[in-house]
């Protein structure tokens, strides 16, 4: 195609988080239709305190170039920090005035919350015409309470800037669920130029054939109250009193400093239920697979607020990738694509006993769940394939 995608974000690339691993997919899928990408990231890596070896200019193992505007490693140095963004939004403008240039007709993607460095692209596409895209994964809480800390609250600032001015200023939109299509449409945005992907998943890589099933249930993501794990962890102790026993693997951890493990330790040993469930916290994306496979049910049990409805779970797809019976609660977009009993295993949010209940549904039914794990792996790659989503996008976009 006589065109060329660039990415402006401010997110990790191409590993270390769900954005930054759909992001991945994103521009491998690209690649896969024979488009050509080239991605810009504000900030240096960092995710979870660790930091990368890499130089500020890199390329991926399928050949696309991506570069940092300011350090390869965001410092933790408050005035390097500032000196970074300060330098990423002197390096951006660099970088928009050569696209002006390109013989290539130019199309921006945005996936970026830094106000800062995002508005010199917005003034240059706009002044030259260029069209841009903009990724919106989840909502912007406007009633949250402002943080004392400045830093923080320059944050919450830039995030609201974002979602109610400048996304508003894109050509197209890729929201990740009809909450947010609904909301853009009710700002007066133009419905026709919003499209919803879910999310992007490579399917591949997840199945282990014959795995010994050790776990009755496992959950892999970020183990808090907001993403219904104590939910969860009910609805095994529900089970317990009503004389089923079964067995879980929690694998995650939260993704800042602070562990949600010794919390969650706590809560089960006044349950009782301590010997029921491993927490495994963070381990390498290999591992979760093996884990993954080593369960018979792998659940998803947020409650439904507006940031579930606004977003979509990363890891239905890897799950229905482990070909796994799925059990997850009525959030968001779940019910608009999945049939419950048909593809997946749907409970009541925030009510521990009709997951408890589902689970002794789906061991009672052991046959008829393994149709529904066939039937939920061909409807998430229908729906969730990364090279079909990506071609869904740029025929969008065509």
């Amino acid at each position: 195609m006589n065109k060329e995608f660039i990415l402006f974000t401010s997110t990790n690339f191409p590993s270390g988080g769900p954005a930054a691993a759909y992001l991945n997919l994103f521009c491998k899928g690209v690649k896969n239709n024979n488009g050509a990408i080239r991605v810009y990231l504000s900030k240096g890596y960092i995710y979870k305190g660790h930091k990368h070896n890499e130089q500020r200019k890199n390329t991926t193992d399928y050949g696309v170039k991506y570069s940092h505007l300011g350090f390869a490693n965001r410092p933790k140095s408050i005035i390097l920090k500032v000196t970074e963004d300060m330098l990423s939004i002197l390096v951006s403008f660099g970088v928009m005035l050569k696209l002006i240039f390109k013989r290539k007709k130019i199309i921006i993607f945005m996936y970026s919350e830094e106000v800062f460095t995002n508005i010199p692209v917005y003034f240059f596409s706009k002044l030259f015409h260029i069209e841009i895209i903009s990724f919106v994964p989840e909502a912007c809480d406007n009633s949250t309470e402002i943080n004392r800390d400045i830093f923080k609250r320059i944050k919450q600032y830039s995030l609201f800037l974002n979602y109610n001015i400048l996304n508003k200023l894109t050509d197209k939109l890729i929201v990740f669920s009809s909450f947010l299509k609904n909301e853009y449409i009710s700002m007066g945005y133009d419905e026709k130029n919003i499209i919803i992907q879910p999310n992007l998943t490579d399917l591949n890589g997840w199945y282990i054939p014959n795995q010994r099933i050790q776990y009755t249930i496992g959950y892999a993501g970020t183990p808090s109250k907001k993403d219904g794990i104590f939910d969860l962890i009910s609805s095994i102790k529900i089970l317990k009193d009503r004389g089923t026993v079964i067995n879980a693997i929690i694998i995650g951890d939260s993704p800042g400093n602070e562990s949600y493990l010794p919390e969650l330790r706590g809560h089960c040993r006044k349950l009782g239920i301590s010997d029921q469930i491993i927490f495994k916290g963070l381990v390498p994306q290999e591992q979760v697979k093996e884990y993954l496979n080593e369960c018979q049910i792998l659940a998803v049990t947020r409650p439904n607020t507006k940031q579930t409805q606004a977003g979509f779970p990363t890891k239905l797809g890897e799950y229905m990738a482990c070909r796994k019976v799925v059990l997850a609660t009525k959030f968001g977009d779940i019910e608009q694509y999945f049939s419950d009993r048909t593809d997946i295993i749907l409970a009541e949010p925030e009510n521990p006993v009709s997951i408890a209940e589902n689970i002794l549904w789906i061991l009672n039914n052991s046959e008829k769940s393994k149709t529904i794990a066939k039937n939920g792996f061909n409807k998430a790659n229908q729906l969730l394939n990364y090279n079909t989503g990506v071609k869904k996008i740029t025929e969008f976009i065509n």
